[in-house]
Parts: C-alpha cells; sequence; structure tokens
C-alpha cells in the first residue's frame, strides 16, 4: 500500500514535471515563431521601403533628365533670353510676343506630361514667365516656401521640389477644385549661349498623380500604408485612409489629407473612440516621425502608434537627396496574426493536456501508453502546423517580392506620341475581352498603318518622320477614338497604331476608322515621296475587324483579323479602310472603302 502511495507521488511528481517542462518548451516555441515572424515582417517592411524609394528615383531622374532636355532646346532658350532681357530693361515680360510664343511652346510639353502650369523665374526670384498674368512680376512661390532648393538650381542643378501650398486654385485627379492646394514642382537652370545661368524653369506637377500613386503602390497587407512626408512631419501624398480620418475629425469632409495632416500621436487609437485631453501643449512626433526628420532611417517591430493612434509596425528612411521622408507601415494586429494563430492552437493544446494528465492521474497505468501517444500526436500536429505555417509565409512573401518588382514597371506610354504602348494594349485588350466575353458584347478592333512610312523616313530623315508619328499620335489622342470606358488606342510599333473599342459593332467601327482616315488626311503633313495616287502628303490604311465576343474566339485571333483587313487596304491601294467579313471569316474577305478620289489634298 506504501509502495503504491509512493508510485502514485512518484508518478504525480513526473506529471508535474513533464508539465512544467511542456509549457517551458511551449514557451520556448512561441517566442521563436514570434521571432521568427517579426523578422518575415521587417523583411517585407525593409524590401518594400526599399522599392518605393528606388521607384521615387527612377521617376524623379526621368523628370529631371527630361525637363533638362526640354530646357536646353534652342527655341526655349532664346525665348528665355528675351523675356530676361525685356525684365532687365524694367518692362513688364504681360502681352509680349516672346511670353505668348513660349506658352504655346511649353503647351505640348504639359500637356504630354500631365503637368499643371509652369514658371519662368529670374535670378532675383521674380516670376517673368507663367500661364496666369497674375504670376508675372511676383515674388515666385518656390522662392517664398523652399527657397533652398530654388537656390540650387541657380547653383546649376535640376531639383525636385516636394509638395507645397499652390497659390492657385487647381484641380485634383477626381475632379474637384481646390483653393490653394498641394503642387509640387521640378525645376531646371536654362543657360544663355555662353553658359551662363539666366533663368531657371519649373514645371508645375500634380502630387495627387506619379508622386502619390507610386507611393502607395508598396504596402503589405490589408492594412499596410505607404507615405511621404517632409522635414515638418507633414504629409505630401494622400493618406489611404482618409474616409478614417475624416470620420475622427482629423480632416474636414472636403479636405483631402496631403498637407493636412500632421504626423504626431495622438496617444490612442482615435478609430476606436479615444480622444485626447486638451492640452496647450502640442502632441509629439510618431516613435517613426521623430527618427526620420532627424535625418535617420530605422525599422521598428516592436510596435508604436501612427498618426490614427493605431499600433503599427514601420520601417522608414529619410531621402537627404530630394529632403523629404518615405515610411510603410503595418497594423501590429494584421503584422502577428500568424503568430497569435498558433500562439493560441498551442496554449489549447497545452491546457488540454494538462486537464487529462489531471484527470487521468489515478489511472496513469492504464493510460500511461494512450497519454504517451496523445502528447505525441499532439507534437507532431504542432510541428506540422508550424511547417505550414512557414511554408505560407514564404509563400507569401515570394508574391510580394514578385508585386514589388513590378513596381518598377510603371511606363505604359509611348514616350513619342504620348499613346499608351503595345504592352499595356496587350494586357488591356485581353482584360476587355473577358469583360465583353461576361456581358455578351461586341468587340471591334482598328488597326493603323501610315502609308509608304519607310520611304517617309528615307526622303524627310528620322527627326521629321518622329515628328510625323508625334503629330499623328497627338490628333488620336484629341479625337474621340477611345473617349468611352472599355476604349484604348496605343501605338502598336513602327508607324502602327491600333485600337479597340467596347461594344462597337462594325457599322460604328467602320465610321470611327473612316474619320480617322479623314482627320489625318486634313493635317496635310507634307509626303512627296509617297506612293498613293493623286496625294503628296501622309495618308493611312485602316483594317477593322469585331465580332461578339464568345468562347470560340479569342483577342489574337480578332487582332489577327484586323490586320488581315489592314493588309487588303494596302494591297487595294492604300488610304482607306477595309473591314473584315465576319460571315466569311474562312476566306478572309474584307469590305474596302475607297477613298474620296476628290479628296481636297
Amino acid at each position: 500500500m506504501e509502495d503504491d502511495k509512493n508510485l502514485k507521488f512518484s508518478i504525480f511528481t513526473l506529471l508535474l514535471g513533464f508539465m512544467a517542462l511542456v509549457s517551458a518548451l511551449s514557451m520556448y516555441a512561441l517566442n521563436h515563431i514570434k521571432q521568427s515572424n517579426l523578422e518575415q515582417v521587417r523583411d517585407s517592411l525593409v524590401t518594400i521601403l526599399s522599392t518605393v524609394q528606388e521607384a521615387h528615383h527612377m521617376w524623379i531622374d526621368h523628370r529631371r533628365n527630361d525637363i533638362r532636355e526640354y530646357a536646353s532646346r534652342p527655341e526655349i532658350v532664346s525665348l528665355a533670353m528675351q523675356l530676361t532681357s525685356i525684365y532687365a530693361r524694367g518692362d513688364s515680360t504681360v502681352g509680349s510676343d516672346a511670353l505668348a510664343e513660349l506658352r504655346l511652346s511649353i503647351k505640348d510639353y504639359l500637356k504630354k506630361n500631365g503637368d499643371k502650369g509652369f514658371f519662368l523665374i529670374a535670378p532675383d526670384f521674380i516670376s517673368i514667365g507663367s500661364m496666369r498674368d497674375e504670376n508675372i512680376n511676383t515674388i515666385n512661390l518656390i522662392h517664398q516656401q523652399k527657397d533652398h532648393l530654388l537656390d540650387q538650381s541657380f547653383q546649376g542643378d535640376s531639383v525636385l521640389i516636394p509638395t507645397i501650398i499652390s497659390d492657385v486654385s487647381l484641380v485634383d485627379v477626381d475632379g474637384r477644385s481646390h483653393d490653394n492646394p498641394p503642387t509640387m514642382f521640378i525645376t531646371t537652370p536654362i543657360r544663355s549661349l555662353d553658359g551662363n545661368i539666366i533663368a531657371v524653369l519649373a514645371i508645375r506637377m500634380d502630387p495627387s498623380k506619379h508622386f502619390t500613386r507610386i507611393t502607395q503602390l508598396g504596402r503589405t497587407g490589408s492594412s499596410g500604408e505607404t507615405y511621404a512626408f517632409d522635414e515638418r512631419a507633414i504629409l505630401i501624398t494622400h493618406s489611404r485612409f482618409e474616409r478614417d480620418l475624416s470620420s475622427v475629425d482629423l480632416i474636414d469632409r472636403s479636405e483631402r489629407s496631403i498637407l493636412n495632416i500632421k504626423i504626431t500621436d495622438p496617444g490612442g487609437n482615435l478609430l476606436t473612440g479615444y480622444r485626447p485631453t486638451a492640452s496647450d501643449s502640442p502632441p509629439p512626433l510618431t516613435v517613426m516621425a521623430q527618427s526620420a526628420t532627424s535625418g535617420n532611417s530605422d525599422v521598428n517591430t516592436q510596435g508604436y502608434r501612427d498618426y490614427r493612434g493605431v499600433r503599427v509596425f514601420g520601417a522608414w528612411t529619410w531621402d537627404k537627396r530630394y529632403g523629404y521622408g518615405i515610411t510603410t507601415e503595418i497594423d501590429t494586429e494584421e503584422a502577428l496574426a500568424p503568430y497569435y494563430e498558433t500562439r493560441n492552437t498551442l496554449l489549447t493544446m497545452v491546457v488540454l493536456v494538462c486537464f487529462l494528465g489531471f484527470i487521468l492521474r489515478n489511472f496513469i497505468h492504464r493510460m500511461q501508453q494512450a497519454t504517451s501517444n496523445r502528447l505525441e500526436e499532439a507534437y507532431n500536429g504542432l510541428e506540422v502546423r508550424v511547417m505550414q505555417r512557414t511554408l505560407e509565409l514564404e509563400v507569401a512573401q515570394q508574391l510580394l517580392k514578385k508585386s514589388n518588382v513590378e513596381l518598377n514597371d510603371l511606363a505604359i506610354t509611348d514616350g513619342l506620341t504620348g499613346l499608351y504602348n503595345r504592352r499595356y494594349f496587350d494586357k488591356s485588350l485581353s482584360a476587355e475581352w473577358q469583360r465583353c466575353l461576361r456581358d455578351h458584347k461586341t468587340l471591334a478592333i482598328l488597326m493603323f498603318d501610315i502609308d509608304h512610312f519607310k520611304a517617309y523616313n528615307d526622303c524627310y530623315g528620322h527627326q521629321l518622320g518622329d515628328d510625323c508619328l508625334s503629330k499623328i499620335g497627338n490628333q488620336l489622342a484629341r479625337m474621340p477614338l477611345a473617349c468611352r470606358p472599355g476604349d484604348c488606342i496605343a501605338r502598336y510599333g513602327g508607324e502602327e497604331f491600333v485600337s479597340f473599342l467596347s461594344n462597337s459593332d462594325d457599322h460604328h467601327a467602320q465610321k470611327i476608322a473612316e474619320e480617322v482616315r479623314q482627320k489625318i488626311n486634313a493635317m496635310k503633313i507634307l509626303h512627296r515621296a509617297t506612293g498613293v495616287p493623286s496625294v503628296d502628303y501622309v495618308t493611312v490604311s485602316i483594317g477593322v475587324a469585331s465580332e461578339v465576343v464568345d468562347r470560340e474566339g479569342s483577342a489574337e485571333k480578332l487582332l489577327n483579323k484586323a490586320d488581315r483587313a489592314l493588309y487588303m487596304a494596302k494591297r487595294k491601294g492604300r488610304n482607306q479602310v477595309c473591314v473584315f467579313d465576319i460571315s466569311t471569316e474562312s476566306g478572309g474577305d474584307v469590305i474596302a472603302i475607297n477613298p474620296n478620289v476628290n479628296e481636297s489634298s
């Protein structure tokens, strides 16, 4: 009996020791899993941050090189010299021929890049050129807010001016007009023929477009956000949480977050009802903002409150090259979700094992083997879960890296014509084909080719050939060719252009194609080397194909039909529209619309 009691005591002691060991191992495993989770979050944040910063630099370098090349053009230099000469004589440049010519010249440049306006700034920081007469002979806006950056341009550098307050009302990307909205500039010096800097050209850009979009493309998870800020810790890109900010009265419903949010720690989560008490002292900057505005780069996986008061992990850097900071953040709850799930599962299993162990201690002899098997199954299950979670995290990490690589592929337009490029067209055509397939709609494709363009290049040279392509691209962009949702116009390569029209039959597509042909003829671009009879200007041949989208067809087949119709238009003498006849597709028949032989030349 005494031996039985001693045995039970020994078993009880061993059981307690075992439970203590299980608890210790569980805590060790949980800590290891948490640290592994945090390391993966850290790596993701750093990868996103570096990718966004690199995308910023690529975009900024492109804009700097573009404006530097534009400002060095002889006609721009000549106009700038004329305006500075007028200003030096004490006369106003308003109403001068030089200002009118500069506005006309720069208008296409602004349209190509989607920019808002320009300044021509004299060395004493007075605006002597602008789209608006009210700006002339006033102290320049950039000098008033970022004088040290404008000084750099007068010292010979092309400079990005991060987001500042505008001096005029502007329309944002949503079509809403704002008084004194945020704006940004890219500046470059203009040099005289002897190499001296005579003025600075500043191009006004909308920060809501490329700058904010590039920034917001980089994020992780559903709660992640990437944003930029200036040396005062003021947002210089839009927040993706503007609706939340409006609901907690951080901004008015009519306001945007850009330049209206200071990155401070409110002391609690505003989204869950916390409201800071009234205080004479302003709230402190967030941990991230304090570090970044001091010129530091860092990663925080201990957690801190963002400007909404939400606990987040983040990585940040201060871009000393361009004078602003970038951060990417994710809510701690989402970032640690895999750890919490594993922890809860493991703790539940440990509690269950302990409970069963104490309940069955009187039957330990009979249940010893069963208990051992149960514990082994529990550990095996835990290992499988951990391996599954690790695998899922690795897959997510690979997908994230792939998405970050795609951030660098921002160029979807053709630089010469301003139209979409072939890559974007192919992608859009594939998507529109699927939409038309789902809605049982008709899709039409128009394929254009400039007639005898090789002869044009041989006769006039490639520079004028590029000018010809650019003019035709601008003409196509101005036409109601792809103005509806679901339509697209692109440069397909060389002298070829292509467009698809959603929910458009042969009659509509044929009408549009004929309008295009006539409009291009009406441009009267001289082409004495053309082989088209009775004309001495640039003409186009157009192939049209359309069909009701079904599963038997494909975008590639429809594109091929349009190409065959284009071939027939060329074979029939060019300067005409040919429509692919779907009912005789097997024979490849087309219907030609012959051009008016009496069309004015």
